[in-house]
């Protein structure tokens, strides 16, 4: 039998993971992202990933407005993938 805390925090962990995954839901549909793919893959990986994937998406996985005003100024196409360092590029890549 699991104990009565464990079983509350495990709870806590999902409720967290649903939370996180539904407030990257409702900021894709603000901020739409270029691929489609990514509009299921992120929420679905903030399930088990949390606050680290809210995180990466944060600050790397959706297109700000002042990543696009710096690359309409530069005459590039507006792009999430400007300034990620390819670690993270690596992640991304492999989420989807």
């Amino acid at each position: 039998m699991v104990p009565q805390r464990l079983h509350f925090i495990l709870i806590g962990a999902l409720l967290l993971g649903a939370v996180c995954a539904l407030w990257i839901a409702v900021d894709e549909m603000h901020r739409p992202q270029q691929m489609w793919i990514m509009k299921i893959v992120w929420p679905v990986v903030a399930l088990f990933g949390k606050l680290f994937v809210v995180w990466v998406y944060l600050r790397y996985g959706r297109l700000t407005q002042e990543k696009a005003n710096v690359a309409r100024r530069r005459g590039e196409e507006a792009s999430s993938e400007s300034c990620t360092p390819v670690p993270l590029k690596v992640i991304k890549g492999t989420l989807h």
